[in-house]
């Protein structure tokens, strides 16, 4: 039975350019960057040309990009270290954020109750309000963050109107923004946020490998000590085949990010048609009107997800996996109002370059068959 992936927005195959990238460095080139040796410096010239490729893919300068093992690293040191050692109070936070933005802001509080959570509420639509947010934001308030864009809805969120309207009252915005690359154009600059997350497996680089944007003049505290790295702001060896792949990865995102993002929603619409046209009871598709991912589709189907499980074992989908406690997809569809019973009908699908035409109709036969019986 082969694989009929629709899952890329959990996570990527790695691209066969970004492993030949990579393979040097875990054999010829194994040195580490601060060795005092000439093959020690060209290992280092070699990271940072990787930091300059992903610096590039995200619209900022090189020396404002810090290495992590990934979107949960870059998470809880965009967080931890910037609300570590600040008195306590008030953080925002929009419900429909990743368990790695919602974890270390539940944790503060649980180690200091004096630190205040707040949620900021989701609209319908699947977007967040900047007028709500503004609403929100208190004289205490330290922190708010807010999603680029949401792994199960695909609705892109108005970023850069909550990071103004943060910034008017001098709190600074973080920004998970690693469902955005490699699917469309990121540039962090026009974000206005203060700190960014990068996911290297989310565009087809190396699993284990990440960065966080940090702003020029934003100061981070560490949140894991040791011998300092990467701007005083990670401890102990660097990772480089990781780090050399994000670059490559980050090179590929921004050549595809320029042509190929019309592909993908072309891809998603045919997919939809091709359920519209062969499905007497069509699915529902959740968000249609709001700005989306290219490559994203929600719909609630006209039965229980297991229907189609059952009968098409090689789709590779996403759907709720528990509803206590909540995991994202079920706290995602109840954000915008959907009950339980609509949440176990609903599939998420998510293309990526890969994904061909044939494809499309083949995933859109299986679901079709599954409910036409």
């Amino acid at each position: 039975m082969s694989l009929l992936y629709f899952d890329f927005n959990r996570t990527t195959p790695l691209a066969p350019s970004v492993l030949e990238a990579m393979q040097p460095y875990w054999s010829t080139h194994y040195l580490l960057p601060g060795q005092q040796h000439a093959h020690a410096h060209a290992v280092s010239e070699a990271l940072e040309n990787a930091r300059e490729s992903v610096a590039s893919m995200a619209g900022c300068e090189s020396f404002e990009v810090v290495f992590t093992s990934g979107g949960t690293e870059s998470n809880n040191l965009a967080i931890l270290g910037a609300l570590g050692t600040t008195r306590p109070g008030h953080v925002l936070v929009s419900e429909i954020e990743h368990e790695s933005v919602l974890g270390p802001i539940r944790g503060l509080a649980h180690r200091d109750p004096r630190w205040q959570i707040e949620r900021i509420p989701c609209r319908p639509c699947g977007t967040i309000d900047p007028l709500a947010v503004e609403s929100l934001l208190r004289e205490d308030t330290r922190l708010v963050c807010v999603q680029g864009a949401n792994a199960i809805l695909g609705t892109i969120q108005p970023v850069r109107e909550i990071a103004d309207r943060c910034h008017n009252q001098g709190i600074p915005l973080h920004c998970d923004a690693t469902q955005m690359f490699g699917k469309v154009a990121v540039d962090v600059k026009g974000l206005r946020a203060d700190t960014v997350t990068i996911s290297g497996h989310k565009f087809y680089g190396p699993k284990g490998s990440g960065a966080v944007y940090i702003r020029r003049g934003l100061k981070l505290d560490p949140i894991t000590f040791g011998e300092p790295r990467e701007m005083g702001l990670r401890p102990g060896a660097e990772n480089v085949p990781a780090c050399i792949g994000l670059g490559a990865a980050s090179s590929l995102a921004e050549r595809f990010c320029t042509s190929g993002t019309e592909s993908l929603s072309d891809l998603r619409d045919q997919l939809i048609q091709r359920l519209y046209e062969q499905m007497s009871d069509p699915p529902i598709v959740l968000c249609e009107h709001s700005e989306r991912l290219p490559n994203t589709i929600a719909m609630e189907l006209p039965g229980d997800v297991r229907t189609l499980t059952d009968s098409a074992r090689e789709l590779a989908i996403a759907y709720a996996q528990t509803s206590s406690p909540p995991d994202e997809f079920t706290r995602s569809l109840r954000a915008i109002g959907r009950s339980d019973a609509q949440i176990a009908r609903t599939i998420r699908l998510s293309i990526g370059w890969t994904t061909s035409s044939e494809q499309i109709d083949r995933a859109a036969d299986l679901i079709a068959m599954a409910y036409e019986r």
